[in-house]
This record gives C-alpha cells, structure tokens and sequence, in this order.
C-alpha cells in the first residue's frame, strides 16, 4: 500500500508540475501575441488604415517560413508597390485568416510588415476595393473562413476582386466556387507558362494571365567550376527512388558530399548554392532548387514534368524523362561533366533556356498587364 501511495504521490507532482509548465508556456504565448498585434496595429495606424479606399492584399503562411513561394509573393507585392501610380492602392501582405499573429519572416532578409488578414479588415472601416491574391494552397482555409465576421465585410465592399495565385497544378475547384460569391470579379495568374492555357481558364471560369515567377532577394554570382567544391544539395521533395539515387550517388563517387536543403536560412541557403557543383531538385523540376544554381554558373539535374516544363526543355543535357532513367545514368553523367570544359558548356546550355523563359523585363510587363485587366485567355461562355 506504501508502495503504491508512493507512486500516486509521484504521478501526481509530475502532473502538477507538467501543468504548471503547461500554463507557463500558454502565459507566454498569449503575452507574444498580444505583443504582435499591438506592433501590427500602430503599422497599421501609420498607414491610416481607416481612411484608405483601395487596397491590395497578398495571402502568406501565418509561421515564420522562407521558401520559394514566399519569396516569389513578396516580390510580386514589392513590384505592385512600384507601380501604385496605376493602381492608387496601399499593398499590404496578410497572414491567412484566423491564425497566431506573425509579424516578420526572419530566415530572409526582408523589410515586410506581416498583418492578420482579419486585424487588417477589422481596421479598414472605409473600403471600396480590395484585390485579394490568394495562392491556390490557402483557398481551402480562405473558404472555411468565409463566415467570419471580418471577411463577411469582403462581400460589401463595392468592388472586391479575388486574383488566385496558381504556383502548382492543384486547384480546388469547388472552394473556389464558394468564394466567388464574395467577390465580384475573379481571375487567375500562373507561376509557370506551361499550365497558363484556355483549358485553365475555361475550367476555373475566370480569366487567366502568366505572371512567371521573380526571387528579389537572390543575389547571384557566378562562380567559376574551379572554385566550386564537391558538393551535391537536394530538394526535400518525396521520391520513391530518392534514396537509392542518393545512395548511388554517395557510394560510387569518391568524397561527393550530399546536403538536403531543409529548416536553412535563405542566406545559408545561397551560399551552398554558390559553392555546391550540383543540384538534384526531386519536386516539380521548374523550380528554384533547379534554377538558382544554373544562375550562379553550376549544374542542376531534374525529371521532365508535363505539368510545369514546355517541350522546349525536353532535350536539355540534365533532365531525365524519369527517376528510374535518372537513377540509371546520373552517376555517369556527374563523373562525365566533371572537367572545366564541359562543365561550363552544360551550365551555358542550361542557362540560356533559362534566360528565354524568365526575363524580366517580361515579368515586370506582366505584372502590368494584370494591373492594366489584360489577360491572355478569358472562359468560353
């Protein structure tokens, strides 16, 4: 009985001073966020929310991230904020509804201003028009959200647009459905030229446009194949032959050094970027995990995507037309391209098709384009 009075006494001080920590932990995150929205407030205050007739709002994740996507908003915002002589619009980027307050993104250098979507309309007493860029991954969670007081207000403001950022090939067509009763104009931009079609428009029933895609915060030097070290980064995308690629590729040559990119700061990021001699992107393939390292003068290896590559980049000397064909022949490749010569070629080769695509002086037209209601494909009635 000692025994087991013992045991009970101990249990319960473990769970006594679990909860205590548990409070503690609660305590201190509810001060933090007071403490954001406060900071988010007199933001807003300095932007005279109340007065403000037209804005401009971007969707981001509600937890400090750095990813493409991301870097690709805040680039297309800055751009808009640019251009606010054709638009007349205060542009603000906005923490997706109904989340924890967070106020700065701290893995990349940037100057933005996080605000909650629902601080943000709960203080814009005055609106009369309101372009909203959702990405299509958050148009779920915007959906779910519509009945909340707050972005209940969208469907009374006189003219309120609903712009989907389409990044990937998802699209979820019945939320979009659902969201469109709050709005009254809606329309698509894509990240990739290859899904920007009539097919996209005709299925979303909005008018589509391709913006393309542009990263402000990377700054690239090229770095010549003699002072690049024997390095290999990797996507942490899924791929059912992922492992035997990468096991392969670490057993059969001497010294490669193999790095996954996850949980780094852009900054750390870019510097393997400008050091590693290869790249190896598991996901879409049109992407910066495949872009960024041909920028600086490297190699990138991918899987032709019928989602996101034009034909046009079919025959480039690193896309595989499978992981299974890839898992075959890039050992021999990397081994072959490893000299001065044809190392320069290949990132040359690359490099070109690259610039053809992502120009910007197109992107910065583009983005006009969108301001100025020009689209490329409307729906068939």
């Amino acid at each position: 009985m000692k025994r087991f009075y013992r045991f009970y006494k101990k249990v319960r001080n473990n769970l006594i001073m679990h909860k205590i920590i548990f409070t503690a932990k609660i305590s201190r995150l509810k001060i933090e966020q007071r403490k954001q929205r406060t900071i988010q407030i007199n933001y807003l205050k300095e932007k005279q929310i109340e007065k403000l007739k037209k804005i401009i709002v971007f969707l981001v994740p509600a937890n400090d991230v750095v990813n493409g996507g991301v870097m690709s908003i805040f680039t297309i915002a800055n751009f808009m904020r640019k251009h606010y002589d054709k638009h007349q619009a205060e542009v603000f980027v906005c923490t997706y509804p109904h989340n924890e307050y967070c106020t700065y993104y701290t893995k990349f250098k940037n100057e933005e201003v996080l605000i909650a979507f629902d601080l943000l309309l709960e203080k814009a007493k005055n609106l009369e028009v309101i372009t909203l860029h959702c990405p299509e991954v958050f148009v779920e969670k915007l959906a779910f959200y519509m009945g909340n007081k707050y972005l209940r207000k969208i469907k009374k403001i006189k003219k309120a647009q609903l712009n989907i950022l389409k990044q990937n090939k998802f699209v979820p067509k019945y939320e979009i459905e659902l969201l469109k009763q709050f709005f009254h104009y809606y329309t698509c931009t894509t990240a990739h030229k290859k899904y920007c079609t009539q097919e996209l428009a005709d299925q979303l029933k909005m008018p589509v446009l391709h913006l393309s895609v542009k990263n402000m915060f990377a700054n690239y030097t090229k770095v010549p194949f003699e002072n690049r070290q024997n390095l290999l980064i990797y996507s942490p995308d899924f791929c059912e032959l992922k492992e035997r690629i990468l096991t392969d590729l670490k057993k059969e040559i001497p010294g490669l050094i193999l790095i996954k990119i996850n949980n780094l700061t852009f900054d750390k990021y870019l510097e393997l970027v400008h050091n590693a001699k290869w790249s190896i992107t598991f996901g879409e393939g049109l992407d910066f995990y495949f872009y960024d390292i041909v920028r600086t003068g490297g190699i990138s290896f991918a899987v032709y995507n019928s989602e996101y590559f034009t034909a046009d980049y079919k025959n480039l000397p690193t896309i595989y037309e499978s992981y299974d064909v890839m898992m075959q022949n890039i050992v021999n490749d990397i081994n072959y391209l490893n000299n001065k010569e044809l190392y320069q070629k290949t990132n040359q080769t690359l490099l070109s098709k690259l610039i053809e695509h992502y120009k910007d002086e197109e992107y910065e037209e583009n983005i006009i384009k969108f301001l100025n209601n020009e689209f490329m494909f409307y729906p068939n009635d």
